[in-house]
């Protein structure tokens, strides 16, 4: 049952249920209704010389009119209910109306189509009724007065007709018709409660599941927003301790400060993680994609644990690179600094190396490999629940509340880097994640802000731009036209094709949106253009995607990958880039 009142947030438990009475009622409509047309046209095939054409004619039309005035009711339901019917009682009371006349109808063939003379015909038409009757009690389980509506004239129709045929078998079959309503319409009646009592208990369910839902949001959000508050005293509290510590000349004096700082220490850890958890179940974490320098935060991580790891006597290793990547810098430098911080704390000999390895699909690998105390393949998948630490059943708070890793999945995920693990109990554990790499930054020198602010002149190149936002086709016409450049802009692949083919040169360079219209995609429109001039031409995939099979698809096109919002500075170098090649050539 899918269920959804937000939208009317005034409405009533019983106005909800009779609204889903009417959903299940018009659900089961169009399949009632058909199988009641499809047993008149076999009615209607079976030939009888001895009913007036007339009379069937007026019955069979009588009986099609009623079944298309239903379904053109549920057509017209259907367009005009999203959420929940308005005034469901109304709706309710015109389909029993029209539900009615098809019973009626029905009804009424047992006594105008009967043909003594042809006991066969007269008992299909009762076989006919009797299998609508059956249809129409689970049809209209939902919504009772429908069926009473159509079974009431059939079932009395029914018993009836068969009691005013003079032979001692009929009048035995009379009292088997009337056991036999008699079950239909306690049958019909059971199946209502069923059906009330499941939506009552689906409906308390799901407020319950809402309330808590609510109350979990509540208190995320709430220690979320309190993180500065928090934070304060905390702060305070550390700088004080430091003041002491200066001022203070016993040694045993001294060493109860460094026991202080330690407990605040351990504290100030146990925030940031309960903090962090709780804007990730808030979802107040904010991603900011952009080019960075791998070696950046490898460097500072390799700053931060080198002592740690030289105490410990263990050998740690962070592997040099000059890659840029496309990331968020401060939650890929919290995943990476929490996996090493792990590494270093469960392993007691042996070494610690965060190690790189490109893969085939233009990402790079980012594995923090240890010689620690390992993990069993069972206890994977739960070293990544929130609260659980498996080597820590002393509760130690040095070692945390075994939110770290919980927290390290979840923004992985956040970041397009899902985690993955491989551990073997007393060798030591591999934590590994694939970020983008990002070539567009080889264009960069070290000083592109300064020379992006000098008087920027690229001799007329010719630019072709494909994107099927106007408004990015303005603005980048506007700023490479300023920049010395005669500018395309195209707003498909049909249409640079098209403006490529009236040209008797191929542009010097292409910026073309990933993805275009009518499912269509830049790398296609790209490789379009070089197979009409049977030449390559520098290129730009442009692209806002994040997710990884998104990118993955682009990179693997072969062409350079640019993200938006796009850097100027890339931008200014890309073009310097081709320029160049362009007066070597």
């Amino acid at each position: 049952m899918n269920l959804n009142y937000n939208k009317l947030p005034s409405i009533n438990n019983h106005q909800k249920i009779i609204s889903h009475q009417i959903k299940s009622l018009f659900k089961q409509a169009n399949m009632s209704s058909l199988s009641s047309l499809s047993l008149a046209c076999i009615v209607l095939l079976v030939p009888n010389t001895h009913l007036s054409k007339k009379i069937f004619f007026y019955w069979f039309s009588t009986l099609v009119l009623s079944v298309i005035a239903r379904l053109i009711l549920v057509y017209i339901y259907n367009r005009t209910t999203k959420e929940m019917p308005y005034k469901p009682r109304r709706w309710g009371q015109i389909y029993s109306t029209l539900i009615f006349f098809t019973g009626a109808t029905w009804a009424s063939s047992l006594f105008v189509l009967s043909t003594p003379n042809y006991i066969e015909y007269d008992m299909m038409l009762m076989i006919a009724v009797i299998a609508l009757s059956v249809g129409s009690a689970y049809a209209t389980m939902a919504y009772p007065i429908a069926g009473l509506a159509f079974n009431v004239p059939v079932a009395l129709a029914l018993i009836v007709n068969i009691s005013l045929r003079d032979d001692p078998v009929f009048y035995a079959l009379t009292a088997m018709a009337v056991i036999y309503c008699g079950v239909i319409f306690t049958l019909a009646w059971s199946g209502y409660h069923n059906f009330i009592d499941g939506l009552k208990a689906h409906m308390t369910l799901a407020e319950k599941k809402e309330e808590a839902e609510k109350a979990n949001a509540a208190k995320s959000q709430f220690l979320a927003a309190a993180s500065h508050d928090l934070r304060q005293p905390l702060h305070a509290i550390t700088l004080f301790t430091a003041t002491l510590k200066m001022k203070v000349n016993k040694d045993e004096n001294k060493q109860l400060i460094c026991h202080i700082e330690q407990s605040i220490t351990a504290l100030s850890s146990l925030f940031n993680s309960l903090l962090d958890i709780s804007k990730l179940n808030a979802g107040m974490t904010e991603v900011n994609f952009k080019h960075l320098a791998l070696s950046e935060i490898l460097t500072s991580l390799k700053n931060e644990f080198s002592l740690l790891a030289h105490e410990k006597k263990l050998y740690f290793a962070i592997e040099d690179t000059s890659l840029y990547i496309y990331s968020d810098t401060d939650i890929l430098r919290r995943i990476l600094s929490n996996l090493i911080a792990n590494a270093l704390n469960y392993t007691e000999q042996g070494e610690v190396k965060v190690l790189l390895m490109k893969q085939k699909d233009n990402f790079l690998s980012i594995t923090v490999q240890d010689t620690g105390i390992g993990i069993a393949k069972d206890n994977i998948e739960r070293i990544f629940e929130e609260y659980v630490q498996l080597h820590n059943p002393q509760r130690d708070r040095k070692k945390g509340l075994g939110l770290g890793l919980s927290i390290v999945r979840r923004l992985a995920l956040l970041i397009n880097s899902p985690l993955t693990v491989e551990s073997t109990v007393k060798k030591g554990s591999s934590f590994s994640l694939s970020v983008p790499i990002s070539y567009s930054t080889s264009y960069l020198p070290e000083n592109s802000n300064e020379e992006l602010e000098k008087r920027l002149d690229y001799n007329n190149l010719n630019v072709m731009v494909v994107d099927d936002d106007e408004d990015i086709r303005k603005s980048s016409q506007i700023l490479l036209e300023s920049w010395g450049c005669k500018v395309i802009v195209c707003a498909d692949k049909q249409m640079a094709i098209t403006s490529a083919k009236k040209k008797q040169q191929p542009p010097q360079l292409i910026l073309a949106d990933y993805r275009l219209q009518e499912n269509n995609t830049g790398a296609e429109t790209i490789a379009a253009i070089e197979a009409h001039f049977k030449q390559s031409i520098p290129a730009a995939i442009i692209t806002g995607d994040t997710d990884p099979d998104r990118m993955r698809e682009a990179q693997a096109s072969g062409y350079t990958l640019l993200h938006k919002p796009l850097n100027l500075t890339e931008l200014s170098h890309l073009l310097n880039y081709v320029s160049q090649n362009n007066q070597c050539g």
